[in-house]
């Protein structure tokens, strides 16, 4: 064959084409060094570049501004309903109770100032539930409650008068920890601002807002809308969270792709992610909101919750201080085109309920976003699949017909894949088994050091990526050097670059049988694999080597899939590090950074080989290794600014004695934390205990005891309760009637000791199923009640009766107070559910 022949034959089939004669190795030059310098200026460009454009937040409008252009006024909400109702306002509390007032003259003020027909539903709806939210055992978990619903509910009627809607929800209730600006004052806010927005541009079809409360105490506030009559004509929904402590809202779980795709559609900063469905299905985010309720309920629907700054979540810096307009801006905007979006659409809101189903949806770089079925996925993955091999089945064929040497060019591209593929494969086991490694050996030499340093670690495990990838190639190319294992091969950049074409097509095979099974989180596999077949082709093309053309093909083989992955891998930073501190485990965080940095350096390889100078790479980036890890293995993991221990308190009262304890739980430094707040005397009660698994808890006798429980006679004037035994026809079965009154919380329950409670029934709700404890959640606060129950015993037993406090401002908590006044400046009080203060009685039944 000529050497024309053998030209055209290389351009028409790159993969096929093969050197005629022999070649010795490439010389390495004084510039393979600027090569690892260009590969680190890209990699870190792309890097900043994502951080910086995914973090863009809108600016807030004013209300003129954003009536100019239909949009969302966030500076208006912000000032309006976000600023001045800051104070904690736990479900259990008066505060609570002021709040709602406020909200529920906020929305009749909005709608008498317009025509639209409105209704307003103010009465809840009394019900009996399982807690299966806030139990440590939740599926053994017999703890049940009889709650009546405390939300405020708004239907705007359409303009087609029908009665099937759209449901927006939020929670107006707080932890008692927490002042309630994020979680979720800032979705209060952006429904109100909504809800004006609706009554002044009507939409065609019906809306209800769910301002709901009890969500902190086992989303009752969500699950008692299941029980409303206009819960049956939702046909979805949007939930509104808070998670963090301002930052961008993310749409981290959905289940209807219309609503979805009316919210991509709309020209906003966007932000979403089908990962957070696969995290919450994991396990590896404990937190449950409102749309597992809704979901269960058989309505799809989108959840959209800040996640940043998450060490603040559910503690007393959930502030003003640490957010802003803009914060609510952004999630205003993204909830407005959802809600418009749906409102107006022919096709989501009808008679029929639509069903609620996985789908791929992701941004790029928070600018815009992509949504689409997995069918949808699973056809270009197949089509992009079958590309490749056709063309190169194709190609062959074509160079069969026009030159003889074509079987031989083919056999040692098959060759030269195999080979490739073999050394890609475990490169990539080397790097993602190394890189755990190193992140189970910082778990040991300095536990939680993500939480305060998350950008150290990244950094460490970047580094142990690094090393372990020159390392294995240096390996590789020392076995080449020394038994000519690979003289098949025209040289190591080429046979890699294959391998890496090879295992990125196979991934797209294995992500392509995940959205069979409904898994859409590995949709960037599919822009590393067309990434990977850009930079062969443009490889093959250009044989001058000079560092714009190489540095293009590495450029365009990254450029799409480089910033999916960062966007993933700051997700997890700001998501996932302060988990650390709800019980997720930190080598779980680790695993998530080893697999992404994994998945970036695995795409070098070719690169690297380019490169050279393994040797010396290896040493230097060893060296830089076991640097990174001394640094992160000596640092403090808390601070005073972004990352603060986040302590769990709560108070125990003896009604009888008055006896009091207090403790704090963590997962890291609870003893010091204790130390710093107690005498001397207070630290010789300590009794420590392991909670949840991965949680210390340190317990001290303390004789700060809860305003309205200081003395005797305040104690007895507070909590006032009888229980008198009832007689029944029922053999082995004993009946109490109980009656309760406590002046300042809405939240009391019992327990029969050793027995649980076969029937209960208090005013129109009724427990008939066995609980181990029964919990009353009351509509008024100061009220008496009465509660009848049942437990199957001999002879009468006793029982404790605990009522839940949860106000400490104005000095009602006083160790609350002394606590987090007292604690380290790295730490700050934060707690779950309810009950600062648990004041227990024990009763004979």
């Amino acid at each position: 064959m000529s050497s024309s022949a053998n030209s055209q034959h290389s351009e028409r089939t790159p993969l096929l084409a093969e050197q005629q004669q022999a070649q010795a190795p490439p010389k390495k030059s004084s510039a393979s060094w600027k090569i690892y310098i260009v590969i680190s200026g890209i990699f870190a460009f792309l890097a900043i570049f994502s951080y910086c454009v995914r973090s863009s937040l809108p600016e807030a409008l004013t209300d003129e501004q954003a009536a100019a252009i239909n949009g969302f006024a966030g500076q208006h909400a912000f000032d309006e309903y976000l600023s001045g109702q800051i104070e904690p306002r736990p479900g259990s509390s008066k505060a609570n109770r002021n709040y709602r007032q406020w909200l529920l003259r906020t929305v009749r003020d909005l709608s008498n100032n317009h025509t639209a027909s409105v209704e307003i539903d103010e009465d809840g709806v009394p019900f009996v539930d399982k807690d299966g939210i806030l139990a440590v055992d939740k599926e053994r978990s017999t703890n049940y409650w009889m709650v009546e619903s405390n939300s405020v509910l708004v239907k705007v009627i359409g303009t087609r008068g029908e009665e099937d809607a759209y449901l927006l929800s939020a929670h107006y209730d707080s932890v008692p920890a927490s002042h309630g600006v994020t979680d979720d004052g800032i979705g209060i806010a952006v429904m109100l601002e909504i809800y004006r927005n609706i009554l002044q541009n009507p939409v065609e079809h019906t809306v209800i807002f769910n301002f709901n409360n009890y969500e902190e105490m086992g989303l009752w506030g969500s699950r008692g809308f299941l029980h409303h009559p206009w819960a049956k004509n939702v046909r979805g929904f949007l939930n509104l969270e808070g998670a963090g402590a301002g930052g961008r809202a993310l749409m981290f779980r959905a289940s209807s792709p219309d609503i979805m795709a009316q919210t991509m559609g709309s020209r906003i900063l966007q932000h979403a992610n089908v990962l957070g469905n696969d995290l919450f299905e994991l396990g590896l985010i404990k937190s449950a909101t409102d749309y597992t309720v809704y979901l269960e309920g058989g309505i799809p629907g989108i959840d959209l919750a800040f996640y940043a700054k998450r060490s603040h979540y559910h503690t007393t810096r959930d502030t003003l201080e640490y957010t802003n307009p803009r914060s609510l801006q952004h999630m205003g905007d993204l909830a407005l085109a959802a809600t418009r979006g749906a409102a107006n659409s022919a096709g989501i809101i009808t008679h029929e309920q639509p069903e609620a189903k996985p789908f791929v949806y992701y941004d790029i770089l928070g600018q815009f976003g992509l949504t689409y079925s997995l069918l949808t996925s699973q056809i270009l993955n197949s089509l992009v699949l079958l590309a490749l091999p056709t063309y190169l089945a194709y190609s062959a064929f074509q160079s069969h017909q026009s030159s003889p040497n074509t079987n031989k060019a083919c056999g040692s591209t098959i060759k030269r894949s195999i080979i490739g593929f073999i050394m890609v494969t475990i490169t990539f086991v080397v790097v993602l088994v190394f890189s755990l490694l190193v992140g189970f050996l910082l778990t040991k030499t300095n536990s939680v050091v993500l939480y305060g340093h998350i950008g150290l670690g990244a950094a460490t495990i970047v580094a142990a990526a690094s090393f372990a990838l020159v390392a294995t190639q240096w390996f590789f190319a020392a076995l080449d050097n020394k038994f000519n294992m690979y003289r098949s091969a025209l040289d190591l950049e080429t046979t890699t670059a294959y391998g890496l074409l090879s295992l990125t097509w196979i991934m797209l095979v294995g992500a392509t049988f995940a959205a069979i099974k409904g898994i859409g989180s590995l949709y960037f596999v599919f822009w590393m694999y067309l990434g990977s077949v850009i930079a062969v082709s443009l490889q093959q093309k250009s044989s001058t080597g000079k560092v714009h053309s190489w540095a293009a093909a590495l450029f365009a083989q990254v450029c799409i899939f480089y910033p999916l992955i960062f966007d993933l891998v700051f997700m997890a930073f700001d998501s996932m590090r302060h988990t650390l501190a709800d019980g997720t485990p930190e080598i779980a965080v680790y695993g998530l950074l080893s697999v992404f940095t994994t998945l970036l350096m695995i795409c070098l390889v070719p690169w690297v080989h380019k490169a050279g100078y393994l040797m010396r790479a290896t040493t230097f980036s060893g060296l830089l290794l076991v640097f990174l890890i001394v640094i992160t293995s000596s640092l403090f993991p808390f601070n005073s600014t972004d990352s603060p221990n986040k302590l769990i308190f709560k108070q125990e009262v003896n009604y009888t004695t008055g006896a009091s304890t207090l403790s704090l739980a963590s997962y890291s430094h609870v003893h010091e934390a204790v130390r710093a707040i107690t005498t001397d005397e207070e630290w010789a009660t300590r009794n420590t205990t392991i909670v949840r698994k991965t949680q210390t808890e340190v317990t001290v006798a303390t004789k700060r005891l809860p305003l309205y429980f200081a003395d005797q006679k305040s104690t007895q004037k507070e909590m006032q309760f009888s229980f008198k035994r009832v007689a029944t026809s029922k053999a082995n079965v004993q009946r109490v009637h109980a009656t309760i009154q406590t002046q300042n919380t809405a939240i009391c329950s019992i327990i029969v000791n050793d027995h649980p409670i076969t029937y209960a029934k208090l005013d129109k709700m009724e427990l008939t199923v066995p609980a181990q404890q029964l919990t009353i959640l009351r509509q008024k606060i100061g009220e008496k009640y009465s509660v009848e129950f049942e437990y199957e015993a001999d002879q009468p037993t006793t029982g404790v009766l605990s009522c839940y406090y949860d106000e400490w401002i104005d000095g009602r908590n006083p160790a609350f107070v002394h606590t987090k006044n007292s604690i380290p400046d790295w730490s700050l009080l934060a707690l779950r559910g309810f009950g600062v203060a648990t004041v227990n009685a024990n009763v004979q039944l």
